[in-house]
């Protein structure tokens, strides 16, 4: 199981732009549920309307996904109005309150097994579980009043009596851990007919919800949600396997105007079903969301990991537009980062390959799009091989080198590179991995992609062809 950016996924979007007039070439990113919409142009993180989640370089089939169990956390004027006792403390120029509670259960399951329906024989393993939450409320010494100081609550759904700069956040987390077939069966993936060949397999997975309600100034409430999935899998048969830790984070926010109608009634609308809106609308602004996810892992022998690689994908969406941010690294491609920017005017995206090779797509409303390649070495050697290459002076000087080509130029560039490393095997190849083989030929570094692209040039058994772009 390895992980990493794979150059050729289609990316995700929150709330998709129009469709543009044609996709790139795309590049692989790390996977997204289906029910997150991610943005991106193809190859650069193109935006994908009504697309469904890429999938990323092959890890486990388990993914963190969002669970009921989260999403049904307590509204806001339940989670703010806890049973138990208030802990009060000074903190500088702040009052802080907090109370708390948890509760935890552990088992195993029966000698004969747990059964789950349509899987047999029943499964094996041990299971455990624990909740706990949390309620903080913090509030500046000056506006404290003599009930706060006293330990008492303040009530969220009366924002005129909190002092502003008041800050209320409440959290709940619950814990699941699973091991044997009974760890693969809760993943769904037919534990007991792979226990039954000596798999042996773990589950440890944390959900939580935050929720935090600010007094920005007489006139606003700001709140914002958080819902956190962590999720760490693995699987191994005589002593050989793979594990894999994910993380998935979504954030919602929103300012209310309580001082006008539609503001109050949004604001007391979100206290009672917890709910907030995406979009901007009377008395609602500074809407925002956020999706974040990383995944790391890799084969394990004897339980101890070797190599592997990790991705992390951000997407944040407003009502003016997106930016998505990914960053990855995984065997054989090195690190590959990517920025795009989608508003109702276009999209702009760059991406970064091994800091060796950088690309820049632009696909704005009314215009065709457009793509540019970019090399750049600073290594002295590396430096007079690729300028050897695009110049055809064979002594050329080892002075930083940086050229820029078409994406056509970058195609027939690649395309004599690997058929000079074997003949015909860049024949035929598709327009879409034109930047995962650009990932593949950098990974080792520059010095290695320079002498590739000088074998281009100079092939040993033909005639000399200068490789076409703009030198700098």
């Amino acid at each position: 199981m390895t992980s990493g950016i794979d150059p050729n996924a289609p990316r995700i979007q929150q709330r998709p732009p129009a469709p543009p007039p044609r996709r790139e070439a795309e590049v692989k990113a790390p996977a997204e549920k289906p029910e997150e919409k991610k943005v991106e142009p193809k190859d650069t993180f193109t935006p994908a309307p009504q697309r469904p989640p890429a999938s990323p370089p092959p890890t486990s089939g388990d993914q963190p996904k969002e669970q009921k169990g989260v999403g049904s956390t307590p509204p806001p004027n339940k989670l703010f109005n806890p049973t138990g006792k208030v802990n009060v403390s000074m903190q500088g120029d702040t009052v802080t309150l907090t109370a708390q509670g948890s509760v935890s259960a552990g088992s195993d399951t029966k000698p004969g097994g747990a059964a789950i329906p349509g899987i047999k024989p029943r499964l094996q393993g041990g299971v455990s579980g624990e909740l706990s939450a949390q309620v903080k409320v913090e509030v500046p010494k000056a506006g404290a009043t003599e009930a706060l100081r006293s330990g008492q609550l303040p009530n969220p759904a009366d924002p005129s009596s909190l002092p502003t700069g008041t800050k209320l956040t409440a959290e709940v987390k619950s814990e699941v851990g699973a091991n044997g077939t009974l760890a693969r069966g809760l993943k769904g993936l037919g534990g007991a007919v792979r226990g039954a060949l000596g798999l042996n397999a773990n589950l440890e997975r944390t959900d939580g919800a935050k929720v935090e309600l600010e007094k920005v100034n007489a006139d606003t409430m700001r709140a914002t949600v958080t819902r956190t999935t962590e999720q760490g899998d693995g699987a191994s048969v005589r002593g050989i396997g793979a594990q894999q830790q994910q993380s998935l984070t979504r954030t919602q926010q929103a300012d209310f105007k309580i001082n006008t109608p539609e503001g109050r009634a949004a604001y007391d609308n979100f206290l009672k079903t917890g709910q907030l809106p995406t979009t901007n609308a009377p008395g609602v602004e500074g809407t925002k969301q956020t999706v974040e996810k990383n995944v790391a892992g890799g084969p394990t022998v004897l339980g101890r990991q070797l190599g592997g690689g990790e991705t992390n994908v951000r997407i944040e969406s407003t009502d003016t537009g997106h930016r998505t941010t990914a960053s990855g690294s995984g065997p054989g491609l090195g690190e590959i980062n990517r920025d795009t920017v989608t508003t109702p005017q276009g999209i702009h995206s760059r991406t970064d390959i091994n800091g060796i090779v950088s690309t820049e797509f632009k696909q704005l409303n009314g215009q065709p799009p457009s793509k540019e390649y970019t090399l750049k070495f600073d290594e002295p050697k590396a430096a007079q091989l690729a300028r050897a290459a695009f110049t055809g002076e064979l002594k050329a000087g080892q002075e930083a080198f940086q050229v820029k080509m078409t994406e056509d130029q970058a195609r027939t560039m690649l395309r004599n590179a690997l058929n000079a490393r074997q003949p015909g095997s860049g024949d035929g190849m598709r327009p879409e991995v034109l930047d995962r083989q650009l990932a593949v030929l950098s990974a080792r570094g520059q010095q290695d992609f320079a002498q590739q692209l000088f074998g281009a040039a100079f092939p040993p058994a033909g005639r000399p062809r200068t490789l076409a772009g703009q030198v700098q």
